[in-house]
């Protein structure tokens, strides 16, 4: 494998790991019974598909920015900024939000209930006891 397939490799694993713990997060604050996230739950999908795409968007904007510190205070210089890497950011803003939404499902119907022993893939099902027989 050359050097450039080893980065390609390498960035598609850490978008990977960065949009599962986003989605862990998301997931998190929807079950929080704590006052501060009583503004998302599973009961307002809107609100969830809003900090979704704002997360997707915060993976996947990596934004090349150098600050020039001058004497007066400093200028943000944000370079290379054409229609094709508009168009570019917007893709990897969609990839973001789809690899997002599948890890959503993968903590919500599998790594949930098998720590909780509830949910989708449990519904009626004895949960494990320790040792790893389940009662009947």
């Amino acid at each position: 494998m050359d050097n450039h397939s080893l980065l390609m490799l390498a960035a598609f694993i850490t978008q990977i790991k960065a949009n599962g713990v986003a989605a862990f997060v998301i997931n998190r604050m929807q079950k929080a019974q704590h006052p501060l996230f009583s503004w998302i739950s599973v009961h307002t999908p809107w609100v969830t598909r809003a900090v979704s795409a704002i997360f997707a968007s915060a993976a996947a904007l990596g934004v090349h920015a150098t600050y020039h510190a001058a004497e007066q205070g400093g200028a943000l210089v944000i370079t290379g900024l054409g229609a094709a890497a508009i168009v570019g950011g917007i893709w990897q803003i969609a990839q973001n939000y789809a690899i997002q939404h599948a890890w959503g499902k993968v903590i919500e119907d599998q790594i949930i209930p098998a720590f909780t022993g509830v949910g989708p893939g449990f519904a009626g099902a004895a949960a494990p006891q320790p040792g790893g027989q389940a009662k009947p």
